[in-house]
């Protein structure tokens, strides 16, 4: 009996190689230039100190926002407040014209004075309610708080 031999087929082989060639020359085998093994893999510890202090930075600035929100809200309503107290102290200048020995509105005048900060006007205007009426009980108690 003869035996078969199989026979496998040789791969076609063609002239022009689709593959780039991998050999250099001088150096041997050429190399990649990107590592297999990538960095942030071993180095993933730097990745995450990095990204929580980008979120702590990131928080602080919004923190300082939002104060800085809630300072100039309130920058506005203290100017508000002292534009109505300027108004009103306007208004009681006019009456202290009109009604010179009205000893309440100068008292008045004086509280508005010392509460804008202008406490030689207030001491002014309260020695003239005192002298107006110098049993006045609040203004001896205003006289002691602006310390004339």
């Amino acid at each position: 009996m003869a035996t078969k031999v199989k026979v496998s087929k040789a791969p076609k082989v063609s002239n022009v190689s689709k593959a780039p060639n991998t050999q250099n020359r001088i150096n041997g085998p050429r190399t990649s230039f990107f590592p297999k093994i990538y960095r942030f893999i071993t180095e993933r510890w730097k990745l995450i100190v990095a990204g929580v202090i980008s979120g702590a930075i990131i928080i602080g600035i919004i923190l300082q926002n939002v104060n800085l929100y809630h300072n100039i809200r309130e920058q506005q309503a203290i100017r508000a407040k002292r534009g109505a107290v300027e108004k009103e102290l306007s208004f009681w200048k006019k009456q202290s014209a009109k009604y010179k020995d009205a000893r309440d509105i100068y008292f008045r005048i004086a509280a508005l004075e010392y509460e804008l900060g202008d406490k030689e006007g207030a001491k002014e205007d309260l020695q003239k309610a005192l002298e107006i009426d110098p049993n006045f009980k609040e203004g001896r108690e205003m006289e002691k708080m602006i310390g004339i």
